[in-house]
């Protein structure tokens, strides 16, 4: 395991707020890359007008333009109640995912401009808790969910998801780095 991913690991295991985790990741971007598709920019905070503003942005671009819009939530909440109901954090990152792609429907030739051709594909990824908290019966309804959410245009993903596609991405942070380097927005 590199050095970065210990940090991570222990930035993850020290009960850190969103925040910290968001600057982690914005000195890091390369570990968000597998989040994406075909991922060439990555944008911190970008804003859907003055209504909303998701954690990251990840432009990438082949044949179309495709963004993936990442909405982090801290590593210590729990994603299901005990009853097996979708636990309020989730819930509420849910929701504002749901708000956005509202937002761009209802905004849609400003959306298409501040997000270049918007025509391409969209999608969310809610980064949430931890793989270690949940149970088989969360994990089968996470996949659930993840099957049934927006369309498909929703996945819901754990922080260990990052840690373990991050050795896939090594190449990236040693070839090139400053392709995947984080815009202010």
């Amino acid at each position: 395991m590199t050095t970065i991913l210990k940090r991570f690991e222990e930035l993850l295991n020290s009960e850190a707020g969103e925040e910290k985790v968001h600057q982690f990741l914005y000195q890091n971007p390369h570990l968000l890359a597998p989040l994406g598709f075909g991922v060439k920019k990555i944008f911190s905070k970008p804003t859907f007008g003055s209504d909303f503003k998701a954690d990251f942005a990840l432009a990438g671009w082949g044949n179309y333009y495709c963004w993936t819009f990442v909405e982090l939530e801290k590593p210590s909440d729990k994603l299901f109640t005990k009853e097996g109901l979708i636990a309020k954090p989730l819930n509420r990152a849910i929701s504002q995912i749901n708000s956005w792609w509202v937002w761009m429907y209802d905004h849609s030739q400003y959306a298409s401009k501040e997000f270049y051709k918007l025509g391409g594909d969209y999608n969310a990824v809610i980064v949430i808790g931890r793989r270690g908290a949940l149970s088989a019966r969360d994990i089968r309804r996470l996949q659930q969910i993840n099957a049934t959410q927006l369309g498909g245009k929703l996945r819901i993903v754990t922080y260990d998801a990052i840690v373990e596609n991050a050795d896939s991405f090594r190449e990236l942070r040693n070839r090139n780095l400053t392709e995947y380097q984080s815009v202010e927005e």
